[in-house]
């Protein structure tokens, strides 16, 4: 027990350290833990959730059909013209709970400008009305679509969640974010994207 909290401890100080991280073997992937005090709660994905992909940056945003938890259809193709956040989280994963908030924020604030959240929620199959629970509560108003392996594996390198890709106009991914999103870091690179001072 001692070693896993120690191991969940050196995880978060290395993520908050804002040090990029040398890519992981693993087929699983982990919590990007916000604190130390998240640290000792951080999981991984089921087993049945096994990403594939090799550690890199994709360079544009994958061309994708999904269903949004309202039950309709969306494209990545008729995103492109907007500035997008790509979230990768799940509900049982903290801080991806923690960062919600400041999402809706962003989107408030700079939906009317051309910005989309993309909320793709990792949860298993099965626990889609939990994730439809949870949205409600948390009242997202951006889509989030329930997806598998198969579609976080066209992103990448996807380590931990949260993870957010941030994705230009013409649909090139300008950056990826491992861990939870810091309003006060991403804001001046979105009014930059979106032409606002």
């Amino acid at each position: 027990m001692r070693i896993l909290l120690f191991a969940g401890l050196a995880l978060g100080l290395l993520a908050c350290s804002g040090e990029t991280r040398p890519p992981v073997a693993t087929d699983t992937l982990a919590v990007v833990p916000f604190d130390s005090a998240d640290a000792a709660n951080a999981r991984t994905l089921p087993s049945t959730f096994t990403p594939t992909a090799t550690p890199s940056l994709v360079e544009t945003m994958p061309s994708l059909t999904l269903e949004t938890l309202a039950g309709e259809t969306l494209s990545t193709d008729d995103l492109r013209g907007q500035v997008v956040l790509v979230n990768i989280w799940a509900t049982w994963c903290g801080p991806c709970r923690f960062e919600i908030p400041d999402l809706l924020a962003l989107q408030d604030t700079y939906g009317p400008s051309g910005l989309t959240i993309l909320g793709l929620s990792v949860d298993e199959a099965y626990n889609r009305d939990a994730v439809v629970s949870f949205a409600e509560e948390m009242q997202i108003d951006y889509p989030v679509a329930l997806v598998g392996a198969d579609v976080v594996d066209q992103f990448g390198s996807v380590l931990g969640l949260p993870t957010t890709f941030v994705i230009n106009r013409d649909g090139s991914v300008v950056q990826r974010i491992n861990g939870v999103v810091h309003p006060d870091r991403i804001t001046p690179m979105l009014e930059d994207m979106l032409g606002r001072d």
